[in-house]
């Protein structure tokens, strides 16, 4: 995700893109692909944190030479299991927007543990500066998440990996590939194309490496795959769900208000267009998070389009309120609500500065919006 879209309105577009009510959990990192394996059994770990430290600042500037260079320190992990010794391949995992867990690399359930264990290559993965351990400044301030790049992060693999061959003696005859998955992906993806000389290939899976800013495409994917669970009644009762739900939201009539409050229980009144368009997107977004968790989530398609085609009496409208309460803890019936503030649910979030090597709120939706013009 490399080239800038700096208007205002895109910005904006990005910002109300979360995924689920509650707007600040769905900020919060969640490493879907290691609690699926360890919900298979699969999740293994046991290896050390490691740590680069003479890793630059700003790859477009400080590798220049001369003595003004910035570095910083810079997490990775390795997995020596299956390697078979000179001349055999490295396989770089390619961390992104997540915290780097040694599962990624040691999990037998992983495709690049599997690849590696054929073709008996060395295992590294390397943290995203910005993300997890990996934090290059004292804070993520607005002046500091000018170093957080899609063209740093491959600067940062380009540095790691001639401090790698020379700290573990790699052979010049072990070829490199890089692995990675969505924005992962296209670091790889665009690693091979970059540094050509240094890596004999990249796998990249669900690499959206062709960027448009209205990124319609997503939304077919989830509607495709509501299709094949629920074939076309399911898709045609969401989408008549969604305009239903879209007509109380702009509607002016006070019974519709009353029926919006029921089904829906806003946490505060509208009083923006923002906050409406963070409400509806609250809403499409938890569709969006059964397709992009479906293949281990426990309600996820299936289960969805089972709710929407069941013949209950309940309308277009009510089902898709009833999917969207969901959410709601039922041991607190009082805080549960609909996400309705799009300042203190969601900006508020954004607006912290301290170094977070947990959660992904600011520097996440900083690169999306600064340099991908989309949330996926």
């Amino acid at each position: 995700m490399v080239r800038s879209f700096a208007a205002v309105a895109v910005f904006a577009a990005c910002l109300v893109a979360a995924d689920a009510a509650n707007i600040a959990s769905s900020l919060q990192h969640k490493n879907t692909i290691l609690e699926r394996l360890q919900l298979e059994g699969q999740l293994e770990a046991g290896i050390p944190d490691l740590y680069f430290d003479k890793q630059i600042l700003d790859h477009g500037h400080d590798n220049c030479g001369g003595n003004t260079t910035a570095y910083w320190k810079q997490r990775y992990h390795v997995n020596d299991e299956f390697y078979g010794g000179a001349g055999s391949p490295v396989f770089l995992y390619i961390h992104g927007e997540n915290v780097a867990e040694p599962g990624y690399i040691t999990s037998k359930g992983m495709h690049v543990v599997k690849m590696a264990q054929t073709h008996k290559a060395l295992l590294v993965a390397l943290e995203h500066r910005f993300y997890g351990k990996s934090q290059p400044t004292s804070d993520m301030s607005d002046e500091n998440l000018k170093y957080l790049s899609a063209d740093n992060a491959i600067g940062d693999i380009a540095t790691f990996q001639d401090f790698f061959v020379a700290n573990r003696n790699i052979s010049a005859a072990s070829p490199w590939v890089a692995f990675g998955g969505s924005y992962p992906g296209m670091l790889a993806a665009w690693t091979k194309l970059q540094l050509p000389k240094r890596f004999v290939g990249s796998v990249a899976s669900s690499a959206p490496i062709d960027l448009v800013a209205d990124f319609h495409q997503y939304a077919d994917i989830v509607g495709r795959g509501l299709k094949q669970y629920g074939g076309d009644e399911c898709l045609n009762t969401l989408r008549e769900g969604l305009k239903q739900v879209h007509a109380l939201v702009e509607s002016k009539d006070a019974a519709d208000a009353a029926t919006f409050q029921k089904l829906f229980k806003p946490c505060t009144a509208f009083g923006s267009e923002m906050d409406k368009m963070l409400f509806e997107q609250s809403i499409m977004g938890t569709y969006q998070g059964f397709a992009q968790g479906n293949d281990y989530e426990k309600y996820a398609l299936k289960q969805a389009c089972a709710d929407l085609t069941a013949k209950n009496g309940l309308t277009p409208l009510e089902k898709v309120a009833k999917i969207n309460q969901l959410s709601w803890n039922p041991a607190t019936p009082d805080d549960n609500c609909s996400a309705s503030d799009y300042i203190n649910q969601y900006v508020i979030w954004l607006k912290k500065t301290e170094t977070d090597t947990v959660n992904i709120y600011r520097q996440w939706t900083y690169q999306t919006c600064a340099e991908f013009a989309q949330v996926p």
